[in-house]
């Protein structure tokens, strides 16, 4: 099944995929990128950036329909999450991190909600290559 790209955009990438078959990843123009989710329903639908953002890639969901990836623009990403609602959240202002350190991508969700993001040091650079960090983010359940 074709799942096509977001109007305007001429490529996409599917990423991850829930039980509930909702697929997530992005749709490219020539110069951003745009994260969606997309299923037989709804078919595709865009994810907002960060606020600020102009790039967004989605790499996973878990059966809650929480998406989890990346925002950012061409000198800085960070680390995102979608409420299954579609709000886009940073996560390092989410979470309580060592001093210096920032969350990149989140690339993976699991039905309790934990996450796995991979992270860096702060003083060598935003870029999306060379992650020093890998970080598993727990839940605080109410």
């Amino acid at each position: 099944r074709d799942l096509s790209v977001l109007p305007g955009d001429v490529a996409s990438e599917a990423l991850a995929l829930n039980d509930q078959g909702t697929v997530v990843g992005y749709s490219r123009d020539q110069s951003s990128l745009h994260a969606f989710t997309w299923n037989s329903l709804r078919g595709l639908q865009a994810l907002s950036p960060l606020t600020g953002d102009t790039n967004a890639r989605a790499l996973g969901i878990n059966p809650n329909g929480d998406v989890v990836g990346s925002s950012g623009d061409a000198h800085e990403i960070r680390a995102a999450l979608w409420s299954a609602q579609g709000i886009p959240q940073d996560l390092n202002e989410l979470v309580n991190l060592p001093k210096g350190v920032v969350l990149l991508q989140a690339v993976g969700i699991n039905a309790k909600g934990q996450i796995v993001a991979l992270g860096k040091d702060e003083d060598s650079g935003h870029s999306h290559e060379g992650y020093d960090r890998v970080f598993l983010l727990n839940p605080i359940g109410p």
